[in-house]
């Protein structure tokens, strides 16, 4: 400590703050103010810190958006770097007003998205990169038979918008469409995307084009079961399959035996069904115009007959034409019963995903998920072992 204020005191000398006189004058400092001192002079040495010519920039906007009859679906992914972190740095995305719905915003680490004066923001005070994904539905205004839809974002480094749609119910009119296999690409202008397009008339579409795109293939990109059992024996069974396939398509569900059609929805309405020996042939559609996408839910219901103090219990889902990538179940059984699986092809998982079925109903008991991949051309199974659970129930005379 002696030599520390020795050189903070030899420091002060040279500078000219204390001048050494041979006088019998001498001046006290206490220990802390002179370390101030001392602090405050290197302090103003040293340069101002230099801020960069901007807070924040958005650097990347890339767009995919999917053609409706009267709206596009847009999926937004962009990248904003944030140069300052002395201070809360807003970085406007893209306009906002009443023709556009949120569908879904990110989780974002050290940052936020929200909506202020017209507009979607990220909001941080933190330095650093932020790489993010959300999507909005941006309905069109309609002028005689042509639709229009506006976007404005935020002035990025590089911004694109991959358009897709199909080309036998809309007609893109944009000159600056660049057409590629797949899709069509939008660039902004003025960071504007504007699209313009107009649903084709049947006796309009021309049948002689030679190049089309392959077809969409159809199948089932995930489907949830949800078993529900009654003391009685009733087994209620929802099977919820997610749709994806372009146009009007046919798809056959093979119900099992043992089990009996209740009802059929598509899209979320009751529909109409006609069961021949089992076999249900369903004509079904997208839920909008120019989607990929639908939904098929089936009731189905089976009698097992009064639960006794051990046994097994099957189950089997409906076997549909169309392949399925993942299959979720859930099973809700009484509670007053343990549960071994014995057998069939799903697997026991933790838990499943939420699903939302159109047909309601209550789901008491014991709760177990199970999941299966890749089902092209049979039914997936389950077969399970219940005995009476005797947990805190029994009791002994002395």
């Amino acid at each position: 400590m002696k030599t520390q204020i020795k050189s903070i005191f030899m420091y002060l000398l040279f500078t000219g703050i204390i001048i050494a006189q041979e006088t019998t004058s001498s001046a006290t400092l206490p220990l802390p103010d002179l370390i101030k001192l001392y602090q405050d002079i290197e302090s103003a040495k040293e340069k101002p810190k230099k801020m960069p010519p901007i807070k924040a920039s958005i650097t990347t906007i890339q767009l995919e958006g999917h053609l409706l009859e009267d709206a596009i679906d847009i999926t937004a992914h962009m990248e904003v770097v944030v140069l300052d972190s002395e201070e809360w740095v807003s970085v406007p995305l893209f306009e906002i007003d009443k023709t556009i719905n949120i569908s879904s915003l990110p989780d974002i680490e050290n940052a936020v998205l929200t909506r202020t004066q017209g507009t979607i923001s990220l909001i941080t005070n933190k330095q650093g990169t932020y790489s993010f994904a959300l999507s909005f539905i941006k309905r069109a205004s309609l002028k005689l038979q042509k639709r229009s839809a506006i976007v404005v974002f935020g002035n990025a480094s590089q911004s694109e918008l991959c358009l897709r749609y199909d080309e036998d119910l809309f007609r893109v009119l944009d000159e600056n469409l660049i057409v590629k296999s797949d899709h069509a690409v939008v660039y902004p202008v003025n960071n504007v995307f504007s699209i313009n397009w107009e649903q084709k008339r049947k006796n309009s579409i021309n049948k002689n084009v030679t190049e089309k795109r392959p077809p969409i293939e159809s199948m089932i990109s995930k489907a949830h079961v949800s078993s529900v059992s009654t003391l009685e024996g009733k087994l209620i069974t929802r099977v919820l399959y997610n749709l994806h396939f372009e146009g009007s398509k046919m798809i056959s569900v093979e119900i099992p035996e043992t089990y009996s059609l209740e009802k059929v929805y598509l899209n979320g309405s009751a529909i109409p069904f006609k069961n021949n020996n089992n076999q249900v042939n369903l004509e079904v559609f997208p839920s909008r115009a120019g989607d990929l996408a639908g939904n098929l839910e089936l009731v189905i219901t089976k009698l097992y007959g009064n639960y006794h103090l051990s046994g097994l219990l099957s189950f089997i889902a409906p076997k549909v034409s169309w392949p399925i990538h993942e299959m979720y179940l859930d099973l809700f059984l009484p509670a007053v019963f343990n549960y071994t699986r014995s057998a069939g092809s799903f697997e026991p998982i933790q838990e499943s995903p939420d699903a939302t079925f159109t047909f309601n109903v209550p789901l008491p008991g014991k709760k177990h998920s199970f999941h299966q991949y890749l089902i092209t051309s049979t039914s997936p199974t389950l077969t399970i072992d219940y005995t009476i659970d005797l947990t805190n129930k029994y009791f002994s005379v002395e």
